[in-house]
């Protein structure tokens, strides 16, 4: 697996944040429409979402394992 570092996690958990936000103003949403047509809009900020969320899953991880490493010393 790909072992990345905490500063690197944070920032890639920012850019997704960032990315699905800016995704998510872009799209024209309009009440009328039905449900596959608003999945099909918003698709890039759903998995853009779904990224920032893993990302920050992983950081979080990283961190209790690091504070546990130095609660140990």
């Amino acid at each position: 697996m790909i072992s990345f570092s905490k500063k690197t996690l944070f920032i890639l958990m920012i850019l997704s944040m960032t990315f699905a936000a800016l995704s998510l103003c872009i799209v024209d949403i309009d009440i009328s429409e039905n449900w596959k047509v608003l999945l099909d809009k918003t698709s890039i900020f759903i998995s853009f979402t779904i990224s920032a969320i893993l990302f920050m899953l992983y950081y979080v991880k990283k961190v209790k394992e690091d504070k546990n490493k130095d609660d140990e010393e």
